[in-house]
């Protein structure tokens, strides 16, 4: 049996958690085969940077598993190597990489807000903080594919679901299934988590959406039947038309579900 490699709980905690499918598909495989890919280690440290959950499945199966390692020149150069490792990964649920590229950008954004104020250009105040965290969002933007705005979205939702623990400790993996709250409802529940019910009935899954009090209703187009059907079925096959891997596809069902409660007649 392999030496274990050192967990490092900041490390770990960057990692978005396993779907209970994920889980399974991946003990059953390595039940099946054993651990055929190395864990990935930084040697000057001895930390496990990539292989947690086959390190924790191989120690609770008797499994036996290899290592290699890379050399890092700095724990920041560490945290990259796993961003840019989580980066590549094509099995990431839109969930989960959104929570990867959030952490990526406050964890980035914070360490070029760090830099701003140690530095001689520091009297420059506030409006350079904000130019240095637009730049990351733009440099991050171009790592993912993204746009600037999907990076900064992606960075409310990760620090909300960090909020959230305190009233949910499972929060992270109800949301990363893609069957819990939307992200939108997460974020919403992390600005009310001074009030800990409102923000966990924020969180109940099916929970309906009113509008605004005092908003207008839904003007009637007085339209017959039939153009009603029409146009009900051509808004479902757009809807349809988005990707599965769209990080946005959850949000856009949840508005649209929300529009139908607020235009409900």
């Amino acid at each position: 049996m392999s030496v274990a490699p050192r967990i490092d709980s900041e490390f770990q905690a960057l990692l978005p958690a396993l779907t209970p499918d994920q889980r399974a598909g991946l003990q059953a495989s390595l039940l099946a085969e054993g651990v055929l890919a190395p864990l990935v280690v930084w040697e000057e440290e001895g930390v496990l940077l990539d292989g947690h959950n086959r390190l924790e499945i191989a120690q609770r199966e008797g499994l036996p598993f290899g290592t290699r390692t890379v050399k890092l020149v700095s724990r920041e150069a560490a945290v990259e190597w796993i961003f840019r490792h989580q980066r590549d990964r094509r099995n990431l649920t839109p969930d989960q990489l959104a929570l990867v590229m959030g952490r990526h950008y406050n964890r980035t954004k914070k360490k070029d807000h760090t830099y701003l104020i140690g530095n001689q250009h520091a009297k420059q105040g506030l409006q350079k903080v904000e130019h240095v965290a637009e730049t990351t969002a733009d440099r991050l933007a171009k790592d993912y594919g993204v746009s600037d705005l999907t990076i900064q979205r992606a960075g409310k939702f990760a620090a909300a679901v960090e909020t959230l623990k305190t009233v949910d400790p499972d929060i992270e993996s109800k949301v990363v299934t893609g069957k819990g709250p939307t992200r939108k409802a997460v974020i919403a529940a992390a600005d009310a988590i001074a009030e800990p019910e409102t923000a966990k009935a924020l969180l109940s899954p099916g929970k309906p959406v009113s509008s605004p009090q005092g908003a207008p209703k839904a003007k009637s187009t007085n339209a017959p039947p039939s153009d009603g059907m029409r146009i009900a079925r051509s808004a479902a096959g757009k809807l349809n038309e988005i990707r599965n891997d769209d990080l946005e596809r959850s949000e856009a069902f949840a508005f649209m579900r929300s529009w139908l409660n607020a235009h409900e007649a």
